[in-house]
């Protein structure tokens, strides 16, 4: 992992604030399919759609949510793991704002599918919200799981807490790490972080990530420079030539054999042989 990768999930942890630290009740959609959960006794809820690996192949789920009389729900993707298809007509998942089926798609009349979670907050105009879910026979994926969390638009100023986009929740789900008002103001006021400071820590990772991929392109680009010269023995290395010229005659001296004279007569001569017996002195 290079220092760009560790640099952008370090700034995600710290603007997300621990997303990961809520605790909610936590159901199955798929061990409750075809009847009803009531959650009018909860703040928030999480729903997942399988306890297994997988979800089953052929699928078709219904769940309908309720909350207390007089409340809403608002529906927040945590995780989206669903076979990715042309308009979701292999497997989806399909949000309704009622009781049924029958009620208006809160997610299109095509559903939810792929792999990115969706950014969108579906609200319903009332107490129940429909869950609908159907795979094929060829790929299964780990699901979806959502938040659910009951709100109203009339607030007790004891017991509940003022979203910025007029919504109500109770005041324990503030600064738990979940953006349960659908606008992140329950994760802001009072968490010792103000909208001021939070916008200062975009600003200051937008600009840490600007220099960071600017380093890194600049690298890269001195690096592939540098591949291409090692591909080139020419541009890497100069052979040196020396020439050498032809010494200059007579600037040299020349050596013969020394001649030395014959040596006198008489003063040396190869003895003859011994007679016979005779041993040399």
């Amino acid at each position: 992992m290079d220092l760009l990768t560790v640099t952008t999930v370090l700034v995600a942890c710290m603007c997300q604030k621990m997303v990961q630290g809520y605790s909610y009740p936590t159901y199955y959609m798929e061990s409750r399919c075809g009847g009803s959960l009531d959650v009018s006794n909860f703040d928030a809820t999480r729903l997942l759609l399988t306890s297994r690996f997988s979800y089953r192949s052929n699928e078709r789920c219904k769940l309908t949510v309720q909350v207390a009389n007089g409340k809403r729900i608002m529906a927040k993707f945590s995780s989206l793991d669903i076979e990715s298809s042309a308009f979701c007509r292999d497997d989806r998942l399909t949000l309704y704002d009622g009781p049924s089926t029958t009620s208006p798609a809160l997610s299109g009349i095509n559903g939810i599918c792929g792999f990115s979670t969706p950014s969108t907050v579906y609200v319903t105009s009332g107490q129940y919200l429909t869950l609908y879910f159907q795979s094929d026979f060829l790929l299964q994926y780990k699901g979806f799981t959502v938040i659910l969390t009951e709100f109203s638009y009339t607030c007790n100023n004891v017991t509940s807490f003022h979203c910025r986009n007029r919504r109500c929740i109770d005041s324990s789900l503030t600064c738990d790490g979940w953006n349960n008002c659908g606008d992140s103001t329950d994760e802001i006021e009072g968490c010792g972080l103000s909208t001021g400071g939070v916008a200062g820590i975009v600003i200051g990772a937008f600009f840490v990530v600007v220099v960071l991929i600017t380093v890194s392109i600049f690298v890269r680009r001195r690096r592939a420079r540098y591949t291409v010269l090692l591909s080139r023995p020419d541009q890497c290395s100069t052979v040196t030539k020396t020439t050498y010229s032809t010494p200059v005659q007579g600037n040299y001296p020349s050596y013969q054999q020394q001649q030395y004279p014959p040596p006198p007569a008489g003063a040396y001569s190869q003895p003859g042989p011994l007679p016979a017996g005779a041993y040399p002195q």
